[in-house]
C-alpha cells in the first residue's frame, strides 16, 4: 500500500496526484491519510472510510473525488486521523511500503521543498518517504500523454565508499517500475597540497577506485534488474549541486538517510538536505544502516 498525505494544500495535491499514478505502476492500493492536529497527543483513530456526509471526511473524499477519473482501476481508501502530524504520518508509514508528502517549505526561501512536518517524519520513519513539490514545475495529469521520456528516468545518488542495498533495492525497483533509465551519480574529490607538483591536474587514482567500488557494488542490481538500463556519471565535486542538476526533468530522485540504531539517531546528510530542499522533481529519501 501506498499511504499519503492530504490536507487540502496544493501541495498535498500534487502528492496525491504523484502517488497516484505510482501506486497503479505497482499494482497498489492507494490510502489518503488525513490528520487533525492534535499536537502533543498520541495519534488516536483512526476513523476509516468516513461516510461521506462526516465533515471531517470532506478533504480526503474531494482528493479522491479528483483522483478517480483519471485512475478509475485504483483502490483508493481514506483514514482521518488525531495527533502530532509527524506522529501520525509515522504510524500511516509503518504500515505502508511507501509514504507520499507534499512540500515546498515555510520559510523565507520559497525554493526550498523540505518544510517542517515532512522533516521530522523523514527523521521519525524507517520507510521510504517521498516528497513532491506543490509548486508548477510538474506535471500534471493532462500533460502527461506529451511527457518526455525523462519523466520514466530515477536518478539516485549514490556513496561508492558506503553503498547501500536498501537505496540500490528501491533506486532499481522504481527504474523497474517505469520500464525506465536509471542514472546513477557519484561524486570523487582529490586532494593535492598546494604548491606540491601536480597541484593543477586531478589524480586519476581514487577515480579508478571509485570506479571498481562502483562495478562491484552495482553488479547484483544489474543482474537481478537486467531489463533496467543503468548510465553512471562519476562527477568531480559537490555532489548535491550534480543531483539537482540531474533531477530537472526526471521523475525521481533518490537519496540515502542513515540511521544509527544503537543510538536511535536519524541523520541526514549535507548531500541529502541539499537535494530535499533545492531538487525540482520529486525526492525519495531512503532509510538504511
Amino acid at each position: 500500500m501506498i499511504s499519503v498525505g492530504v490536507d487540502g494544500s496544493p501541495a498535498s495535491s500534487a502528492a496525491a496526484r504523484w502517488a497516484a499514478r505510482e501506486a497503479e505502476r505497482r499494482d497498489l492500493p492507494l490510502r489518503l491519510v488525513h490528520v487533525m492536529d492534535r499536537r502533543g497527543a498520541a495519534p488516536a483513530g483512526p476513523i476509516e472510510e468516513c461516510p461521506p456526509p462526516h465533515p471531517i471526511a470532506r478533504v480526503p473524499r474531494q482528493v479522491a473525488g479528483e483522483l478517480s477519473p483519471d485512475h478509475p482501476g485504483l483502490s483508493i481508501s481514506a483514514v482521518v486521523m488525531f495527533g502530532s502530524p509527524a506522529a501520525v504520518l509515522d504510524l500511516a508509514a509503518e504500515q505502508s511500503d511507501m509514504l507520499v508528502l507534499g512540500s515546498r517549505g515555510n520559510g523565507a526561501v520559497p525554493r526550498l521543498l523540505a518544510g517542517s512536518v515532512a522533516l521530522a517524519t523523514l527523521h521519525r520513519t524507517v520507510r521510504p518517504v517521498v516528497l513532491v513539490r506543490g509548486d508548477d514545475q510538474w506535471p500534471r495529469e493532462e500533460e502527461l500523454a506529451s511527457a518526455t521520456t525523462s519523466l520514466r528516468t530515477v536518478v539516485v545518488g549514490l556513496e561508492v565508499s558506503r553503498p547501500s542495498d536498501d537505496l540500490l533495492r528501491f533506486a532499481f525497483d522504481a527504474a523497474a517500475h517505469r520500464a525506465g533509465v536509471l542514472r546513477v551519480v557519484h561524486g570523487w574529490t582529490t586532494y593535492v597540497p598546494d604548491g606540491a607538483p601536480g597541484a593543477s591536474s586531478a589524480d586519476p587514482l581514487p577515480a579508478l577506485a571509485d570506479n571498481e567500488a562502483l562495478t562491484i557494488a552495482l553488479g547484483p542490481w544489474r543482474a537481478k534488474y537486467p531489463d533496467v538500463e543503468v548510465a553512471v556519471e562519476a562527477v568531480v565535486g559537490r555532489p548535491a549541486e550534480h543531483l539537482v542538476d540531474a533531477a530537472r526533468g526526471a521523475d525521481l530522485v533518490v537519496v540515502g538517510r542513515s540511521i544509527r540504531r544503537s543510538l536511535g539517531i536519524s541523520h541526514l546528510g549535507q548531500v541529502t538536505r541539499a537535494v530535499l530542499h533545492h531538487a525540482p522533481a520529486p525526492v525519495a529519501v531512503v532509510a538504511h544502516d
